[in-house]
């Protein structure tokens, strides 16, 4: 089975997921009998390239590690590209499902809505990374997916290339969540962990941007709204919404944490995180973002480095955790390349 993708953004995590693409064919074709073809890449600042055919990813790898400033049809090998659109590739071009990495922005997101609403209207399937459309508008997607009989797969959304709602929407599809806390932002973890070895705060941010974990305006982190905004998904798929603004979760960021919360914690010989919760059980509905410190004894206590977690209480298996890796394009690469062979699972199971 070939897959034809349409990949919008070609940032760190679009590399990430081009480069898996292109080192796993031989191991997708064997393994889940799929060949996955790039026929189109947009970007911003490098241009548009698109080939029916499918795009070259060895070429086109190894010409961007070469000369990053290019244009993408110049280190892909095209000396005669036809000049596309973003708009024209999507309404237009020939591909399956469209892969939508671009950044995650809270003002500025309808461009991506955009481009996913034209694709499930056209009866492709959409597999992103980005995180304000799924927090934003998940049942709109998802009625227009179903209505023309696509799919909408989000895994890099939360934790990164942990499998967080595939072990849910599958091995755990009887159960309800009734709260959840989770480690849910890399950067930030990443950050805490350096500044309680005693690291200043400008210092471990530059560290988590070398390490490619923090974005050149990392204020969507370190200000708390992406932990947010995993916070509204997490209650879209798992809580059946109850949560659905941004207003209604209580936001406090890492920014500026008094230096008495550093000297508690290395006291108290606890970690501090930032820390995601969400409570509804009939009666309470309690959704916050905020730095806590740990205790020895809480399974979140241990997550080193740019590690994500997350425990979610059930009605029917008790307490479950998972940790796994939080940041990084290769492991946000990993989530939408699962998301494609979901897909191709997808696709089998109903005969078309």
């Amino acid at each position: 089975m070939e897959i034809r993708v349409m990949l919008m953004g070609f940032g760190n995590v679009g590399k990430g997921f081009c480069r898996l693409v292109y080192e796993k064919k031989d191991f997708l074709r064997q393994n889940t009998g799929i060949t996955v073809s790039i026929t189109g890449i947009a970007t911003r600042t490098h241009g548009c390239i698109y080939d029916a055919e499918g795009i070259d990813l060895g070429v086109l790898m190894s010409g961007i590690e070469e000369d990053p400033g290019k244009q993408l049809w110049q280190v892909a090998g095209y000396e005669n590209p036809f000049q596309y659109s973003p708009r024209d590739m999507v309404e237009k071009g020939d591909y399956d499902v469209m892969a939508e990495c671009t950044v995650t922005s809270l003002d500025s997101y309808e461009q991506a809505l955009f481009y996913m609403e034209n694709a499930l209207s056209r009866g492709k399937s959409v597999i992103t990374s980005n995180k304000a459309p799924i927090a934003f508008c998940y049942n709109r997607l998802s009625d227009l997916a179903q209505k023309n009989r696509g799919k909408v797969f989000f895994e890099g959304t939360v934790m990164s290339g942990t499998p967080l709602f595939s072990t849910f929407l599958g091995g755990m599809s009887g159960s309800r969540v009734n709260s959840f806390e989770g480690v849910l932002n890399g950067t930030c973890n990443y950050i805490l962990e350096k500044m309680q070895g005693e690291m200043s705060f400008d210092k471990a941010l530059e560290e988590a941007r070398l390490k490619g974990y923090a974005e050149a305006d990392p204020s969507m982190d370190i200000k708390g709204y992406d932990t947010a905004l995993k916070a509204l998904i997490i209650s879209n798929v798992m809580m059946e919404g109850i949560c659905s603004d941004l207003d209604e979760i209580d936001i406090t960021g890492i920014d500026d944490i008094p230096p008495e919360m550093f000297e508690g914690a290395k006291r108290s010989s606890g970690k501090l995180r930032l820390l995601a919760r969400g409570i509804f059980d009939g009666e309470r509905k309690i959704f916050s973002v905020r730095p806590e410190v740990l205790d020895e004894g809480h399974p979140l206590y241990n997550l080193p480095g740019a590690m994500n977690g997350i425990v979610l209480d059930t009605d029917t298996l008790g307490r479950i955790c998972m940790t796994g890796a939080g940041a990084g394009s290769r492991e946000t690469g990993s989530a939408m390349l699962h998301d494609l062979v979901s897909f191709s699972r997808s696709f089998a199971k109903v005969g078309i």
